[in-house]
């Protein structure tokens, strides 16, 4: 049952119910035509045969009326002839009943009385025949009498008739009762049978496809929870409807998520120690350029320092020169040539100085500059090491 799909087993279930209503048709069929075919026998060989022997005791009585006549009254033979014509017409006509009756009548009783009365109606025409010769002297009234009594053992055989006849209608309403009443014993049974597959093919159905899918729909809530531990029962993956398509795509969604989950939390992890190893770097990279910042400070300080020194010795030795040049005139000339080189050699130094403070100053400016890039790159690492614990803790919620 696991190894068909879903459809099959609905139409499974459909084709059951189809083999059930089917069998009822035919049963329903069955059932009329055996009805039909009882009311049909009860009319051709009940009905009719009812009719023929109506219709032969009609014969015999009124045969019975001629033949008191042509005992009791003295005719002529003309017209003793024309009664007896009658007569023996009367029996023919019983005779033609008598043969219909034979082709209707099944019951072996009514075949045996039909034909000894087929005898006996054959016999009497005999006698009517032998009357015609009879006057109607005592003796030939006797004879007639005689030959006439035939008619006796005709009545007798139709009487017999009757009653069996009325039996045979009882047998066939007998038989029509009794497969009435087991037709409706064939479909009560057919209706119990077909119910109990119908229910049962149907709880068979219905738990081959609503217990897994419970299974499903709980491995599904807990993937959905975050739980992906615990594991996909083979005998569900290895169904071939539906149902186990559906638990290969979750058992390959739950790989999957393990597979993924591990990815990213490797990563995570990675990210986490990297941005700690980072913001350890750029803190020291921090700290390195605060104390940069410091001696830079300092340098400047001592650039400009140096710059005022100088600026004082180049001022002194100004005063000297011009000193040295009021009080001697006698001074040689290389010795004021000395002078004026040493004088524009501290104006040299000075502005060296000068350009040296402003640089210290210009990289003093670019630390500051570093330093406070270096601040924002050490926000940046704090966001991002926090953004890398946050997906930790949002990987580490997943149960794998």
């Amino acid at each position: 049952m696991n190894q068909l799909s879903v459809k099959v087993k609905i139409l499974l279930l459909a084709a059951v119910m189809l083999v059930i209503t089917c069998l009822l048709a035919i049963v329903g069929i069955y059932s009329n035509h055996q009805a039909k075919q009882h009311i049909d026998d009860l009319y051709h060989h009940n009905l009719m045969t009812t009719q023929y022997l109506s219709n032969a005791n009609i014969q015999l009585r009124n045969l019975s009326e001629d033949i008191d006549y042509v005992i009791l009254q003295d005719y002529d033979p003309a017209d003793r002839k024309l009664l007896l014509d009658e007569m023996n017409s009367r029996v023919v006509n019983i005779q033609e009943n008598v043969a219909k009756i034979k082709k209707s009548d099944r019951s072996p009783r009514a075949q045996e009385n039909l034909e000894l009365l087929t005898e006996d109606l054959s016999n009497f025409a005999q006698q009517i025949k032998a009357c015609e010769k009879l006057q109607n002297t005592p003796e030939d009234k006797i004879q007639l009498l005689k030959q006439l009594s035939g008619a006796h053992a005709i009545g007798a055989r139709l009487s017999q008739l009757t009653p069996d006849n009325v039996l045979q209608g009882k047998i066939l309403f007998q038989e029509n009762d009794a497969a009435h009443t087991r037709t409706i014993q064939i479909f009560l049974g057919i209706i119990l049978i077909g119910l109990i597959a119908g229910i049962g093919t149907t709880i068979l159905i219905a738990g081959n496809i609503a217990t897994p899918l419970e299974e499903f729909v709980r491995q599904l809530n807990a993937v959905a929870d975050g739980n992906l531990t615990q594991e996909i029962s083979p005998k569900l993956a290895q169904r071939r409807d539906e149902v186990g398509s559906m638990v290969k795509a979750l058992q390959k969604m739950q790989t999957s998520l393990r597979q993924i989950l591990g990815e990213v939390q490797s990563e995570s992890d990675e990210n986490v120690a990297m941005a700690e190893k980072v913001q350890e770097l750029v803190e020291r990279l921090d700290n390195s350029i605060q104390d940069m910042t410091c001696v830079m400070e300092l340098m400047v300080a001592n650039m400009e320092k140096t710059a005022a020194a100088t600026a004082d010795v180049q001022q002194q030795i100004n005063i000297l020169t011009q000193a040295i040049t009021e009080n001697s005139n006698a001074l040689s000339p290389q010795l004021a040539a000395s002078m004026e080189t040493m004088n524009q050699a501290m104006g040299d130094i000075a502005k060296a100085t000068i350009e040296g403070a402003v640089d210290s100053t210009a990289i003093a400016e670019k630390v500051a500059d570093v330093a406070a890039m270096a601040e924002e790159i050490l926000d940046k690492v704090n966001e991002s090491r926090q953004g890398a614990e946050n997906l930790k803790q949002q990987v580490e919620r997943f149960q794998v």
